[in-house]
């Protein structure tokens, strides 16, 4: 099964070649090493999530933030540079390339499916 790294340096049985966008709740660019409030980068939600994003940031999405083509368009980027990639296990997979800073947060069905990612893996220090 192919791996990805986590933030800890830990190798994690995961492909992100599997993700889907119906996988995805909402995705975010920016400059690399900024924050990620949406201060200076760009935060889409995907249409199918937009009520379950906007319970989850506690105020309403509105529709002007709903993208579904640059979620999956950000998404493959992701997993074009899949080598870069780094996975929060609970919440995301990101990429840095560049200057610029790629993350595709995970919906709530995906989280139910794959609860940790790690339950049950083998981690090493990579």
């Amino acid at each position: 099964m192919p791996t990805i790294k986590n933030y800890e340096g830990q190798v994690v049985h995961f492909d992100i070649q599997t993700l889907t966008a119906k996988d995805i709740q909402s995705t975010y660019s920016d400059k690399a090493g900024f924050c990620c409030c949406g201060c200076s980068g760009k935060h889409y939600y995907a249409k199918a999530t937009q009520k379950e994003a906007s319970t989850g940031r506690g105020y309403e999405v509105h529709d002007e933030e709903v993208n579904d083509r640059m979620v999956t368009r950000v998404l493959r980027y992701i997993q074009s540079n899949e080598e870069e990639a780094v996975i929060n296990e609970a919440s995301h997979v990101a990429v840095v390339t560049g200057k610029r800073l790629y993350i595709a947060y995970f919906n709530d069905a995906f989280k139910a499916k794959h609860p940790g990612l790690c339950a049950g893996n083998e981690t090493q220090k990579g």
